[in-house]
């Protein structure tokens, strides 16, 4: 006797055991499609690597096949443009890599206009000055007061007096000025060119670069498919031997 297991719904290669029957129903089920035949081709072939044994989700075929064809509408063009960037990434040259990393930066600094400065001093000023000064010195007589007396001496035998009178008057018109002209136009123009290295320019593509971009694509497909597969009781078959 031998063991058959058989599971509730049909698998992913009961419904598309070749590439022609999916590409058939993709091109016709009514879904846009959005992607490449080529690619419509591999993905054929990994989703098969990946569910061709998995029971599908669904009891209606056709309700299963309507959830495939809308991931691959939804999802589809993002996956097709990324497997094309990935490629253009890996097929960059060395010199596409440093010019990738150029810039320019160009531009004027121009400067232009008058500058003027004028103090104006006033029409009049006028100030008075009235003074007077007197430097006495007295020397002693020669009779020396007596120590009872405070009579204060009265005598003095020199004198210097400067005496200042009569007003003073300072006039002042008109107008400083000091003008400087920086002139019409004053332009400077520089440009400045930074080429990033060789390894900048790898560093910046290993960032760029992904070791996988079609995974995550792949898990969108597993709600097409049961999460938790659980056979009928085994189908027995009887043979001579």
């Amino acid at each position: 006797m031998s063991d058959y297991i058989q599971y509730s719904t049909s698998l992913f290669t009961d419904i598309y055991s070749d590439v022609d029957t999916f590409l058939a129903d993709y091109t016709g089920i009514g879904i846009p499609s959005t992607i490449s035949t080529n690619n419509a081709t591999i993905l054929y072939y990994l989703l098969y690597a990946r569910y061709g044994n998995s029971p599908i989700a669904n009891h209606d075929e056709n309700q299963f096949k309507y959830k495939l064809f809308s991931i691959i509408w939804q999802y589809g063009p993002t996956w097709e443009k990324r497997l094309e960037i990935q490629s253009t990434l890996r097929g960059l040259t060395l010199d596409e890599l440093t010019d990738n990393g150029k810039s320019n930066q160009s531009g004027s600094v121009s400067q232009s206009g008058t500058n003027i400065t004028t103090t104006t001093l006033g029409s009049s000023h006028t100030s008075t000055d009235n003074t007077k000064t007197i430097n006495n010195h007295a020397y002693n007589p020669s009779a020396e007061p007596g120590t009872g007396t405070d009579t204060e001496l009265s005598y003095i035998n020199e004198q210097n007096v400067s005496k200042n009178s009569g007003d003073v008057t300072t006039t002042g018109s008109g107008s400083d000025s000091t003008e400087l002209t920086l002139g019409s136009k004053d332009t400077t123009d520089m440009t400045n060119t930074v080429t990033a290295g060789v390894l900048d320019g790898y560093e910046h593509l290993m960032a760029l670069l992904e070791t996988d971009v079609t995974s995550e694509f792949l898990d969108k497909f597993r709600w097409c498919f049961l999460t938790i597969v659980r056979p009928q009781r085994p189908i027995l078959y009887e043979s001579e031997d």
